[in-house]
């Protein structure tokens, strides 16, 4: 029987009871659709999953994205499936864009719905991930300021997230030209809840739309660290097995470079998502 177990005051819940090796029931499908939305990051666990499995329960929350050709040669290490890519990380590097509080693929006109991690290996210490209840950092602002951020629109930008690596003019122009930058706004509002979410983050977002770059960074840097509160975070210490779902539209994370030269390979796949709006 399925059960749900929350495990911080304003989101996220443990699920029990199900089997992610058989596709559930229209009831329990329902339940876990119901519980998606209700906690925005669920937590199972599947120590024996094989890739299709995965696939095929994934399913039950919405489209799976087929892997992007090329995506694995410049961020991932290696396709194991249509859909699922290994994460293979033998140096924790602090400077990587995962070690920063993001929501995925921001500098798409539709991202991600969500996401799927699976953990295959871990180090013996350390590799944690961070997440962060952006609609409840929306609520926590004062309605002055939600009434401030409401009309205000952000863009979205490949070039922040590739700043590090300090891109040649003409590889920022072959970035660009496949992924151009896109206007999203400020406050999403989720397209089935109807809350309303912080949308900027510090991977993507480059600056808002009809302020000059001070009152830009000033502002954006004010948003950005609303996800580093405690009140809003959750820490999930990873144990093999464990598979989390998390809806990316209204839930940022952070993967913690604190493990070294330690191996760590979590399995990932995304859902097809929508323009926000």
């Amino acid at each position: 029987m399925l059960d749900l177990t929350p495990l911080a005051p304003q989101f996220v819940a443990r699920v029990n009871g199900v089997d992610l090796r058989r596709r559930p029931d229209h009831e329990d499908a329902a339940k876990l659709r119901q519980a998606f939305l209700d906690h925005k990051l669920l937590v199972l666990s599947a120590p024996c999953l094989t890739e299709d499995e995965l696939t095929v329960f994934a399913r039950t929350f919405g489209e799976v994205l087929p892997v992007p050709q090329g995506l694995v040669h410049e961020r991932l290490t290696r396709l194991v499936h249509d859909h699922v890519v290994e994460m293979v990380r033998e140096t924790a590097e602090p400077g990587n864009p995962c070690n920063a509080w993001h929501a995925d693929s921001t500098n798409h006109a539709e991202p991600e719905m969500g996401g799927v991690a699976r953990a295959v290996e871990l180090p013996p210490l350390g590799g944690d991930t961070l997440f962060a209840d952006m609609t409840a950092a929306y609520d926590g602002l004062s309605a002055t300021m939600q009434a401030v951020l409401e009309p205000l629109r952000a863009v979205h930008d490949i070039a922040v997230m590739a700043r590090p690596t300090q891109p040649s003019g003409a590889r920022l122009a072959e970035l660009h030209e496949r992924f151009p930058p896109v206007e999203h706004p400020v406050i999403r509002t989720h397209p089935v809840t109807g809350q309303k979410a912080i949308f900027v983050n510090k991977t993507w977002t480059s600056h808002i739309v009809g302020l000059d770059r001070r009152e830009s960074d000033e502002l954006l840097l004010f948003l950005f660290r609303q996800a580093d509160k405690p009140e809003y975070q959750y820490r999930h210490r990873w144990h093999e097995g464990d598979v989390l779902i998390w809806d990316n539209r209204v839930v940022q994370h952070y993967a913690v470079a604190d493990y070294g030269d330690q191996r760590r390979v979590l399995q990932r796949l995304s859902f097809k998502g929508d323009r926000p709006a």
